[in-house]
């Protein structure tokens, strides 16, 4: 019994992930195991299983989260997979689509929450999210009801390439960054890479171009060297202990 970073109540805490367990699902290996790769952990490669998990919510505070993963995991299938089911999608040019129907409160949800996971957990992964002063009012949306304007704690969806291939398999997270004197934290989860302003009310017209809305998403294509990614993490995917992991775990 400890207590609950949701409910605040002292409860059984249950293995959480900070980042839904969909997402993993792009990483696993057909024998459910992952990695983490790193620049420094050539030739100590851990495997790894379940996704990073760690006691911090109560069932019940898990349960709230459930139903907006489920709906996003959803979303990020058919926009990965091209079978459109339930969203409406048009291409407005060979680099961006726009998202008309789609279920943007609780997607929203869905990612604030994993921002929020990330910034009070221990893990060691999450060290740089933290939400300071944020954190309560990020929290306070997640396990809320109302409709959440764009403008509160934007996000922007962006698809990566690297060149004519598709990144699905691709889970990072990023050094925080800024943006017009804004925090701005980002990951990469399943190919998507998503960019958190942390800013209650940040109405700024270029954010608003390219942020989620509840009317419409747009999702803009880019090369995945256009984050900036150190040559030494890419690199790391030649290395020999990443090929053998894959190899040994196809």
């Amino acid at each position: 019994m400890t207590v609950c970073a949701g409910c605040n109540k002292e409860e059984s805490l249950v293995g959480s992930h900070i980042i839904p367990e969909f997402f993993y699902k792009y990483v696993y290996t057909n024998d459910h195991k992952f990695v983490e790769i790193t620049p420094e952990n050539k030739d100590d490669l851990e495997t790894k299983q379940k996704g990073l998990r760690e006691p911090l919510l109560c069932r019940a505070c898990e349960q709230v989260f459930s139903k907006f993963e489920a709906i996003t995991a959803d979303f990020v299938r058919q926009i990965s997979s091209g079978n459109l089911k339930s969203i409406s999608v048009q291409q407005l040019s060979p680099d961006i689509l726009l998202i008309n129907k789609h279920n943007y409160d609780a997607i929203k949800r869905c990612l604030l929450s994993i921002l929020w996971r990330a910034s009070v957990s221990r893990l060691d992964t999450f060290s740089e999210y933290d939400l300071a002063a944020h954190s309560d009012r990020v929290k306070s949306i997640c396990f809320g009801n109302s409709s959440i304007p764009w403008h509160q704690y934007p996000i922007v969806v962006t698809k990566l390439k690297l060149g004519n291939l598709k990144t699905v398999q691709l889970m990072m997270l990023h050094r925080p960054g800024n943006y017009k004197n804004k925090t701005l934290y980002s990951m990469t989860l399943a190919g998507f890479n998503f960019d958190f302003f942390v800013d209650d009310d940040f109405a700024d017209k270029e954010a608003e171009l390219i942020s989620m809305k509840p009317q419409d998403m747009a999702i803009r294509s880019i090369q995945l060297n256009d984050l900036n990614v150190s040559e030494g993490f890419l690199d790391r995917f030649k290395d020999d202990d990443v090929r053998i992991f894959y190899e040994k775990h196809k």
